[in-house]
């Protein structure tokens, strides 16, 4: 049994959401209220994140993420992922196929990824990082309200009121929460690693990475675009790394696209 934290809403087949390393499940609330009216949506708080708790020891997420898939009475669903939890939902397919329908990768993660082909950009991470043990919540925020959701070719101030406020307030939360949460514990990469394992995923997969999402996720997509052999891929106009968030609606509607048709197939 799970002690993560996580909803259901909605009936049908089961989708699982899991949310960026950055935030909560809620920033799928959204669209959870949209796609339940068609699926049984399971959206989740990966450890030490939102209203999870914290881990004790090294873990799995996937490993959590099937164990809130089995206390939800399913053992098979489709998976949406976004940025880390791309990563997460990509690790459920690599290494248990049976419990995967399909796969969503909103601008996913891939350890051992294209961050290093960005030194100055992977420098401000680790000073949002550094800041973050500080207790110094406003410079994580501004460093990853930059990275991510204002992106490139924008400003904050090019977004729509209240937006920004919201942006900022979101990441301030997600700072004072993360500090610390990790501690006694890190999520542990699978073996063979998710990157050597792209060419068993066997399901349907849709890659999505929004236009101002920076490079680095560009390049990550592109990585699994080539490696997966059953994938479809797209590009999100007008959001950088938060789609889901950004633009609930479209987020919905691209997720719906896909899962029908692999359904019906």
């Amino acid at each position: 049994m799970s002690d993560l934290a996580w909803d259901v809403t909605g009936d049908g087949p089961a989708l699982v959401l899991v949310p960026a390393g950055i935030g909560s499940r809620h920033q799928y609330d959204r669209v959870a209220e949209d796609l339940a009216a068609d699926f049984t949506v399971i959206s989740l708080d990966p450890r030490g994140q939102g209203e999870s708790p914290n881990p004790s020891a090294d873990y799995f997420d996937h490993e959590d993420a099937l164990a809130v898939l089995a206390d939800a009475g399913f053992d098979r669903a489709s998976w949406v992922g976004a940025s880390n939890g791309g990563r997460i939902v990509a690790d459920v397919a690599a290494t248990t196929p049976d419990a995967v329908t399909s796969l969503v990768l909103l601008a996913p993660a891939l350890p051992g990824g294209a961050w290093q082909d960005f030194p100055d950009d992977l420098e401000r991470l680790h000073e949002a990082d550094r800041a973050l043990q500080d207790g110094d919540f406003d410079t994580t925020a501004k460093i990853h309200a930059d990275l991510f959701f204002i992106g490139r070719d924008r400003t904050l101030q090019d977004l729509p009121a209240p937006f920004p406020e919201r942006v900022m307030g979101l990441l301030m939360a997600a700072a004072a929460r993360e500090m610390g949460a990790w501690d006694a514990g890190q999520p542990r990469e699978i073996d063979p690693p998710l990157r050597d394992r792209l060419g068993d995923i066997a399901a349907p997969t849709l890659v999505a990475v929004g236009t101002h999402d920076h490079p680095a996720m560009h390049e990550a997509a592109r990585r699994y675009r080539e490696g997966l052999p059953n994938v479809t891929a797209t590009t999100i106009q007008g959001v950088a790394h938060f789609p889901a968030y950004e633009a609930p609606a479209v987020t919905a509607e691209l997720i719906r696209d896909h899962v029908p048709a692999v359904a019906d197939a």
